[in-house]
């Protein structure tokens, strides 16, 4: 059961390609390779109060010790929440985690997500191409990435380095639209066949929320 539940994620709308092995379930080491979407992560949670988190490792912990019964649960929550965001409608975008690397090691990196125009491009000159009074942007490099790792002394950069640091920032922008009681859309981030791919509910479609 544990080599067939977390693969069925792969049905979720826009989730195909998700890279949930068999391998990184059964191994805590390589939890870090593994980043489940955010809003998978509080569904989940939320099925299992309180003996869940909403963190990542919380979660493939879970899993790589669960029993026969506890997997099956799982199983079951990750069907419900792939049946009910397939009935919903939800505004995506990607782009390549090959070029969000190559802007990252630039000198002056920058990503500008876009949710009214649902597109996010890479450069400086982007940022004013989304000013309109309807726009809702989202800056995705406040810094180098490069430099960050370098000053603190760290020579190489895994793969993973870039997918963490975006879904920490969208993690920060879903906190701080919550505190001041606007709605963060259920914006989300995740990687599928080499993509970094964003998902949000339609800007018209979302409620304010109540801040916390």
């Amino acid at each position: 059961m544990r080599r067939t539940l977390f693969p069925r994620i792969s049905n979720l709308k826009s989730l195909d390609g998700l890279p949930i092995k068999s391998s990184i379930i059964e191994s805590a080491c390589l939890h870090a390779e593994c980043k489940l979407p955010i809003n998978l992560r509080q569904f989940l949670a939320q099925q299992f109060d309180p003996i869940l988190d909403s963190d990542n490792d919380s979660i493939l912990d879970l899993a790589a010790n669960a029993d026969a019964a506890t997997l099956s649960r799982v199983a079951r929550a990750i069907r419900r929440y792939s049946t009910s965001r397939a009935r919903e409608a939800w505004a995506e975008c990607s782009v390549t985690l090959a070029d969000f690397e190559r802007e990252g090691a630039g000198p002056a990196p920058a990503a500008t997500l876009c949710l009214a125009c649902s597109r996010l491009e890479l450069g400086v000159a982007a940022r004013g191409s989304h000013s309109g009074p309807n726009c809702l942007t989202i800056e995705l490099f406040s810094a180098n990435p490069a430099r960050e790792k370098s000053a603190r002394g760290e020579t190489s950069r895994n793969a993973s380095t870039i997918p963490d640091r975006l879904q920490c920032q969208i993690e920060d922008f879903r906190a701080m639209r919550a505190a001041f009681g606007l709605s963060h859309f259920d914006l989300d981030c995740y990687v599928t066949n080499r993509r970094m791919m964003f998902s949000w509910r339609p800007l018209e479609s979302a409620p304010t929320v109540s801040p916390e």
